[in-house]
């Protein structure tokens, strides 16, 4: 929980973001229910970023350009990613998005890195964008996840 002014945040903005670990993680309490928009944009210092349960939409360009981004657990919860959310984040290798997930807006996906998705729906939702991943990473769909974290 993150607590500012004396209130509980439900949602995370770039101004909220003042301290990443020294190994480059940081921990997204279980208070927070949205990540808003360039919260994490262009930072360099990122390695590892676990999206808890609580968390149901990740904001537009929240992580983009985020370069030594190389882990993502997106939690079972969210619902939207916006556009540009994790584009060009070009260390990421591998990315499960949970059944949750309804809305994907443009370029969420955009990489030119080695990056595969792993999906749990068995094609893709009709709510999410057609250039949701433009550069055709390979997507394995009906993927259940079981061991994603062992990747």
């Amino acid at each position: 929980m993150i607590i500012t002014n004396d209130k509980i945040l439900e949602s995370l903005e770039e101004k909220d973001v003042n301290y990443i670990k020294q190994n480059g993680t940081i921990e997204i309490p279980n208070s927070i229910r949205v990540i808003g928009e360039v919260v994490f944009y262009r930072n360099i210092l990122l390695h590892e970023i676990i999206i808890p349960n609580s968390v149901i939409e990740i904001g537009d360009y929240s992580f983009r350009l985020c370069d030594s981004l190389n882990k993502l657990v997106i939690g079972k919860n969210v619902e939207k990613i916006g556009k540009y959310a994790f584009a060009y984040c070009d260390s990421l290798s591998s990315v499960f998005i949970p059944k949750s997930v309804k809305t994907i807006d443009e370029c969420a996906f955009l990489s030119f890195g080695d990056l595969k998705i792993y999906c749990e729906e068995t094609s893709k939702p009709e709510g999410w964008d057609k250039n949701w991943n433009p550069n055709n990473r390979p997507v394995i769909w009906g993927y259940k996840g079981e061991n994603y974290e062992k990747m």
